[in-house]
C-alpha cells in the first residue's frame, strides 16, 4: 500500500493515527511528497492513500483523509462521483479530526494525536472534551525547554513545535517515526536519544530564525497596497512560519516568501486573503489550470517555481497588483 501525508503536525499525526487504526505500517511505502519537490501529479496515480492533501484528480477507488476545501464543495464533488464517499474521510476542521469522526476504530491510547493536529493546524478549540479529559498532561502548563531556556508552556504546544522541526528541516519521517515509537512522557522529557537528536535540530532552527529576523536577512517590498512579497535563502523551511508572523502583522494584506532552497529552486509560502489566486497564477506559470478552491486554504498556501519563473511571476505581481 502507498500512502501519502502532508508533512505539518497534522498530516505526521493524521498518518500515525492512520497506522495505530489499521496496523498497515510494515506493509506500506510511506512519503511525505511536500519535502521533496515534486508537483501533486506525479504520484496521483500510484497512490492508495492520500492524508491532508487534497490532489486535483484522484482515483475514485482510493482513499482520502482531508480537510481542505469547503464542505458544500466536498459534497458537491462527492454527489457528482468526483470522489468516493465511502472512501472520503473530511473534517472542515484538520484530518485528524477527520478520522476521530470517522468509523475507523482509533485505539484509545493514541488518541492524544488528534489534538496535536489540531494545535498544528491552529484549532486547538475544536479539540474534542473526551481527548481533554483523557489526557490532561497536555493542557497542563508546566516549565519545559524552549529555544535552549526553559519557559512555561503546555506540552501541547511543545510536541507540536517538535514534530515541525521534522518538516522544517525537510525530514518530516524522523519526527513521524518518533509518533510511531514514543508516548506522550517521552517525547516531553526527552527520554530517548531519538528525541534528543530532533530537539537539537529544533534548537539550530530557532538560532537560524532569530539570525534571519535579527540581522534583516530577509528584504521585504510592498507591491501595490495589498502585497507584501519577500525571498530569503535558508536550508531550512522557516518561510511558512515567517510569512505567518509577518501576516500577523498585517492582515488586510497578502505575505508572499520566496525561499531559495537551492541554485535553481524557489519555495514559497503564501498567507492572506489573496492566497488562492496567487496559488492559480502559480499553476498557470507552471501551464496547469486547476480549480485550487479544493485543494487550498483560504488564507494559507504554497508551491514551488524555478528561478527563471520567480522573475516571470515577480512580473505578473507588479503588473496585476501595483495599483
Amino acid at each position: 500500500m502507498r500512502i501519502v501525508a502532508h508533512d505539518d503536525a497534522d498530516g505526521q499525526c493524521a498518518l500515525a493515527i492512520y497506522i495505530f487504526s489499521l496496523g498497515t505500517f510494515k506493509s506500506s511505502e510511506i512519503s511525505f511528497p511536500t519535502s521533496i519537490f515534486k508537483p501533486f501529479g506525479y504520484f496521483e496515480e500510484k497512490t492508495e492513500v492520500m492524508i491532508d492533501m487534497h490532489p486535483f484528480k484522484y482515483p475514485y477507488e482510493n482513499t482520502l483523509i482531508d480537510h481542505h476545501g469547503d464542505p458544500i464543495t466536498i459534497r458537491e464533488l462527492t454527489s457528482k462521483g468526483y470522489l468516493n464517499k465511502d472512501r472520503l474521510y473530511y473534517s472542515s476542521g484538520c484530518s485528524t479530526l477527520a478520522l476521530y469522526h470517522s468509523d475507523i476504530k482509533i485505539p484509545d491510547e493514541v488518541l492524544w494525536l488528534v489534538a496535536i493536529g489540531c494545535s498544528g493546524d491552529r484549532v486547538e478549540h475544536l479539540i474534542p472534551k473526551y481527548i481533554k479529559k483523557r489526557f490532561p498532561f497536555l493542557f497542563t502548563r508546566m516549565s519545559l525547554l524552549k529555544s535552549e531556556e526553559f519557559v512555561p508552556m503546555m506540552p501541547l504546544s511543545w510536541i507540536r513545535s517538535l514534530v515541525n522541526t521534522g518538516r522544517y528541516i525537510r525530514d518530516p519521517m524522523k519526527t513521524f517515526k518518533i509518533l510511531l515509537s514514543h508516548d506522550i512522557e517521552d517525547i516531553v522529557f526527552v527520554r530517548s536519544d531519538d528525541v534528543l537528536k530532533i530537539v537539537e535540530e529544533k534548537f539550530k532552527l530557532e538560532r537560524e530564525y532569530r539570525k534571519l529576523m535579527r540581522k534583516g536577512l530577509i528584504k521585504f517590498i510592498e507591491i501595490g497596497s495589498h502585497i507584501i512579497y519577500g525571498e530569503m535563502v535558508s536550508k531550512y523551511k522557516l518561510q511558512s512560519r515567517i510569512a505567518s508572523m509577518v501576516w500577523s502583522k498585517n492582515r488586510k494584506k497578502t505575505v508572499i516568501l520566496c525561499n531559495r532552497v537551492n541554485d535553481d529552486l524557489y519555495e514559497i509560502s503564501i498567507r492572506g486573503p489573496l492566497t488562492r489566486q496567487i496559488v492559480t497564477l502559480i499553476n498557470q506559470i507552471h501551464g496547469v489550470d486547476r480549480d485550487v478552491s479544493i485543494a487550498t486554504h483560504r488564507i494559507a498556501g504554497g508551491g514551488y517555481l524555478k528561478k527563471k519563473d520567480l522573475r516571470r511571476f515577480f512580473t505578473i505581481l507588479n503588473v496585476k497588483y501595483a495599483q
